[in-house]
């Protein structure tokens, strides 16, 4: 399959059973948290993010885990010579990247986050004009946050392109990527604008548990073919983050950058009860 980000080519090998879904959009049925926002018809918007002082904390917190991954993954390294844009030169096998990859999802509990999870409850809230929380107890995938460490090509440490919601426990969401270090034009999460308006009949997708270039994900992997699936990289400024629907056709972020880790902090996001 070939796709293309910032009309650049892309080529992954996908394999495993093909599917097309029904004649209908998803977006229409469930709880559409961007539906009375000003970007609801491109489906993602870039915003201002956290106090300098705020964000100060998230990213020394975010080293201080990603360091002690790579000590609980057996790798020689000082506190004082790492910064995580150059994880890479510490982690250079997939076996201790996906060891760290693991003990940060182990860590993954908001009570583990480096800033409180209500400043950023607060201005999604406030972007959304919806009151939401990244804790609900009804939501199976809430409380927690993820950290994604994308490496520089060849290697791809990114998923491929896929909708979150094909996955039923990441539905009714709003996404939020923050990045940490090493996002730019050639390394950010790349998406497919108006995508979560299309009918799922036009999106030929795998089933779950995709298998790319001989990696096994979670999700389902998007194969529109004849360069039809043509993603962007919006561009997010330090100190700002991107707010986008887990309806959107994202991912397949292949980090182009021959000398920086891509870092970013990512969560969900529900509807608080009224």
């Amino acid at each position: 399959m070939i796709y293309t980000i910032n009309g650049m080519d892309v080529f992954i090998n996908v394999s495993g059973p093909i599917v097309v879904g029904n004649d209908l959009c998803l977006i229409d049925s469930d709880d559409n948290l961007s539906e009375n926002c000003s970007w609801k018809e491109l489906g993602f918007s870039v915003i201002k993010m956290l106090s300098r002082e705020d964000l100060a904390l998230l990213v020394e917190g975010i080293s201080d885990l990603v360091l002690k991954g790579l000590i609980y993954a057996g790798c020689n390294v000082k506190s004082e010579e790492f910064a995580l844009e150059n994880y890479h030169l510490y982690c250079t096998d997939q076996d201790t990247h996906l060891k760290v990859v693991a003990f940060l999802k182990s860590m993954g509990s908001l009570h583990n986050l480096p800033i409180s999870h209500t400043i950023l409850d607060e201005l999604i809230s406030n972007h959304c004009g919806v009151l939401v929380s990244s804790q609900i107890s009804s939501q199976v995938a809430s409380g927690r946050f993820f950290v994604r460490l994308v490496r520089p090509f060849p290697l791809k440490d990114n998923n491929p392109p896929h909708k979150d919601v094909w996955l039923d426990r990441l539905r009714n969401a709003i996404n939020l990527y923050l990045p940490l270090a090493g996002s730019d034009e050639n390394s950010s999460l790349s998406l497919v604008p108006g995508s979560h308006l299309w009918q799922e009949s036009e999106i030929p997708r795998t089933k779950v548990g995709a298998v790319v270039d001989g990696v096994k994900y979670s999700v389902p992997a998007a194969v529109i073919e004849d360069n039809v699936l043509d993603m962007i990289r919006p561009k997010v400024e330090p100190g700002e983050a991107m707010l986008f629907s887990p309806y959107l056709i994202h991912g397949g972020a292949v980090n182009f950058n021959e000398d920086k880790t891509r870092v970013s902090l990512e969560m969900r996001f529900w509807r608080c009860a009224e």
